[in-house]
């Protein structure tokens, strides 16, 4: 039972995380990772390249729209202190933001509604201008009773500190992580970045399959500079399959080892019950002669069975709630002790449990009652 409950909270866990809306719409992304950096683009000959990459890749027919950021999707993550002018914020423990440098189009590519404001365009991206949009969130902590727009945020780390103009505001989204809580952030242009940047990800918004897009994307890089190294190609999904993959292993490990415990279980109380219901022939042959029919054989053993499987899950139960403690901190979407999981765990137990001893029983209630006597 504490496998089959532990491989049930992990598997819930891991459809919540899959199915869990991320304020993006990821079925129709496909993302392209490149290093202008290795191919010798630097300063505005890299800035240049971003503009004619997206363009070549908006050229092709069926997609709708194409941005880029620094991380790509389901990527890595920054973040700093920051400051702020015009926020009545003053504590420096609170004023801290992640931030991830866009392109233009960005929240639009990825159907991510903007608020107020406006979102980057190729004339901002031409001009390096220092931009940014913020999300919802840091603009309801820290401009609780403002417009944020056309004020500022400066990054505050010491070696990158950049400040940059408040033009947009834009709904929260979960583009690093499908459980990452929502926390404030900052879009700067990604033509002044904050500090150093190595590779981009060109975010590319097709109308029907991404996956199916791909050759073309690549023609689509290669017309631009065949020597632009293109580290990746992956769809959203694909993205967020790769970010889950060690939730993956854990639950899919969980229900192998779950699947074992139950045939193990299972065996175990048909040898029980097949050893107990030979024992027992002459007790069944002296039933059958005073009246007793096949169907009450069967109800005998098979009450046998549940009373047998009801006390293993009674122990269980009580184990499980200790397994679900230690293993709450890696679900979402499921509590330690989940009703429906365990609901569905003792389900299956008593079902594995009835079918082991169906047997047993089924072949009680054939005995010859004469040759049961005489057994004895």
């Amino acid at each position: 039972l504490v496998l089959l409950v532990s491989a049930a909270l992990l598997v819930r866990s891991l459809n919540s995380l899959l199915s869990r809306g991320l304020g993006f719409d990821r079925a129709h992304i496909l993302s392209v990772r490149v290093d202008p950096l290795a191919a010798g683009y630097q300063g505005p000959a890299r800035i240049a390249l971003y503009e004619k990459v997206r363009q070549s890749l908006r050229s092709i027919p069926g997609v709708r729209s194409v941005s880029l950021n620094a991380y790509g999707l389901f990527g890595g993550d920054s973040g700093d202190s920051i400051s702020l002018d015009g926020s009545p914020i003053r504590d420096p423990d609170s004023l801290v933001s992640s931030w991830s440098e866009i392109g233009p189009n960005y929240f639009s590519t990825l159907g991510i509604p903007l608020m107020r404001g406006r979102e980057m365009n190729s004339e901002d991206l031409a001009r390096g201008s220092q931009l940014c949009v913020v999300n919802e969130t840091l603009a309801r902590r820290f401009f609780p009773n403002s417009d944020p727009i056309g004020h500022h945020v400066t990054d505050e780390y010491p070696t990158t500190r950049e400040t940059y103009e408040i033009i947009g505001v834009a709904a929260n989204a979960r583009e690093h992580h499908p459980n990452e809580r929502t926390f404030p952030r900052f879009y700067p242009n990604i033509a002044h970045p904050v500090g150093l940047l190595g590779p981009v990800t060109f975010l590319v918004q097709t109308g029907g399959d991404p996956a199916l897009a791909g050759a073309a994307v690549t023609k689509a890089v290669q017309q631009v500079d065949r020597n632009l190294p293109i580290l990746q190609i992956r769809t959203a999904d694909e993205q967020l399959g790769r970010r889950l993959l060690g939730q993956r292993v854990v639950s899919e490990l969980a229900t192998f080892f779950g699947i074992v415990g139950l045939l193990l279980a299972a065996i175990g109380l048909y040898g029980v019950l097949s050893y107990s219901t030979a024992r027992r022939t002459g007790e069944i042959g002296v039933r059958m002669a005073l009246g007793a029919s096949s169907r009450d054989v069967v109800r005998m053993v098979l009450s046998e069975t549940f009373r047998m499987a009801a006390l293993g899950i009674a122990i269980g139960l009580p184990c499980a709630f200790v397994a679900g403690r230690f293993i709450r901190t890696a679900l979402f979407g499921a509590a330690g002790l989940d009703g429906p999981s365990i609901a569905a765990a003792a389900a299956i137990l008593l079902a594995a449990a009835i079918l082991a001893g169906y047997i047993p029983a089924r072949r009680a209630s054939r005995l010859d009652p004469v040759v049961s006597l005489k057994a004895d």
